[in-house]
């Protein structure tokens, strides 16, 4: 884990563009492996939506041990990890910390939304206050055994950019490993920078930008949420939409782009872990 953990630290300091997909299982992280991306980040989204719920902080720090865990036991790439809120308040969060480090995290990214966390349909989400919110960050980063798992933190308020800014100094100011890109541009991400010490980000990039100059802007490690897991929502209603209207299900199976590639893969998968 320890090797790992330092590879994502490496990236992070560097400017080359490193890209980790998305994930909510170990199925999903073995594909962003196949594919040789950088790493992969289990999403908070993900995980709601493949237990069907809205991504409103339902889930339990258990069942994100879980998966986190299984991940981190499947795949040698380092491994992102959406905190949440750390299910709490400061002494949850300490528990976080300690399941999600011990589980195989290389990092975590921790957010200052309230818990439970609300379902943002648009606008402004409540959120704790800064104070608070650097005493969580200060703890995370006390409660880490391995100083090489990264801490990151996560701003939700949206107010006004002048806040925003404003706090996310004042988060980078607790000695944290890097925060997080909302998608964020120059105009937040460069004065944040600036006050802090030259802190780096990752996140998501800005659709303005490409990988390149995005990596230069201070975010080197990019990860794109949602796209993972509706293009496999995509790519499974595809298929079985073609197998039930089909005169002959198996045909029209057979017929999909790139199959045999992918049936070789999955008939692969695992395989290498356990030899009797």
């Amino acid at each position: 884990m320890h090797d790992r953990r330092a590879i994502l630290a490496t990236y992070l300091a560097g400017d080359e563009p490193r890209l980790a997909p998305s994930i909510a299982d170990v199925f999903g992280a073995s594909v962003v492996e196949m594919l040789k991306f950088d790493g992969v980040h289990v999403s908070g989204q993900a995980v709601h939506k493949s237990l069907g719920l809205a991504d409103a902080g339902l889930i339990t720090l258990d069942e994100l041990e879980g998966r986190v865990r299984t991940i981190a036991d499947a795949v040698s790439v380092p491994v992102i990890v959406d905190g949440e809120t750390g299910f709490g308040n400061v002494r949850n969060l300490r528990r976080t910390v300690r399941a999600l480090e011990r589980a195989g995290a290389s990092a975590i990214h921790f957010e200052d939304q309230v818990t439970p966390r609300r379902y943002r349909a648009g606008g402004n989400v409540p959120t704790i206050s800064t104070a608070e919110m650097i005493d969580k960050l200060k703890a995370a980063l006390d409660e880490r055994v391995d100083e090489k798992m990264l801490i990151i933190g996560r701003c939700e308020d949206r107010t006004s950019n002048e806040i925003l800014i404003e706090r996310m100094i004042a988060y980078a100011e607790t000695g944290i490993d890097g925060m997080w890109s909302s998608g964020f541009g120059a105009d937040i991400i460069q004065p944040i920078r600036d006050a802090a010490k030259g802190i780096r980000f990752l996140g998501v990039p800005t659709d303005r930008l490409i990988r390149k100059e995005t990596a230069k802007l201070g975010v080197p490690v990019m990860i794109f949420p949602t796209i993972p897991s509706v293009a496999a929502a995509w790519g499974m209603a595809t298929a079985l939409r073609k197998m039930r209207d089909a005169g002959s299900p198996d045909e029209a199976y057979r017929s999909i782009d790139g199959l045999d590639d992918v049936r070789s893969w999955f008939r692969a998968l695992g395989e290498d872990r356990f030899h009797a």
